[in-house]
């Protein structure tokens, strides 16, 4: 990503001399040409790491979102730099699952005008009526730049997998996608999109 001065961000996952992975930050302010020492985005002391997305918003401060498994099973979790990618803010839980099941694939946004920051990701959730657990696409909120997340919604329609989503706003509108599929044509996989009109507080189809 880059920020308003022109600065372009890279995070990526690094491996250590002890095999722990870890998420790291650098910082190009000539075009890419020379790069920053990394930084260091999360502050789990062991563990592996996932897909890792980053997004500046209107005043320069850099938000980090990825899965690890810190805590046994993978959740997202997130950062914040306000210092041009470091240091890094202690990390915040995004994502409000309780199946023990792993959250995966975050994508992030920083929506104009609000400077909300968005997360949308695969997180698993349990269905009473027929019991099992299933992969959903949701997405989360933070209205005060990342330091609490509003428990999330569930986007898609399927009643089978939902996989791979994808967010980007401006400033009154919020669209997702995703692909997914459901059990009455298992070998078909369709994309949805759907959008939230932020004037009326809704999601539309």
């Amino acid at each position: 990503t880059t920020d308003s001065d022109g600065n372009v961000y890279i995070v990526y996952k690094a491996t250590d001399s002890t095999s722990n992975h870890q998420v790291s930050c650098v910082r190009s302010s000539d075009g890419g040409a020379t790069w920053t020492a990394p930084a260091r985005v999360d502050d789990k002391p062991r563990g592996s790491v996932g897909q890792v997305r980053i997004a500046a918003d209107s005043a320069g401060s850099l938000f980090c979102a990825w899965n690890d498994w810190r805590t046994g099973s993978s959740h997202i979790w997130s950062s914040v730099s306000t210092d041009r990618g470091a240091p890094w803010s202690q990390n915040v839980q995004v994502d409000d699952d309780t199946t023990d099941y792993d959250c995966s694939h975050a994508d992030v946004f920083v929506q104009p005008g609000t400077n909300h920051y968005l997360v949308a990701a695969k997180a698993p959730r349990w269905f009473e009526n027929r019991p099992h657990i299933r992969s959903c696409a949701f997405l989360y909120r933070s209205t005060d730049m990342g330091q609490t997340f509003q428990p999330g919604v569930q986007l898609d329609t399927f009643n089978r997998l939902a996989v791979h989503p994808h967010v980007v706003a401006d400033r009154d509108h919020i669209v997702c996608d995703y692909s997914g599929r459901g059990r009455t044509v298992r070998d078909t996989t369709i994309t949805e999109a759907r959008t939230f009109y932020t004037q009326a507080d809704t999601w539309g189809t």
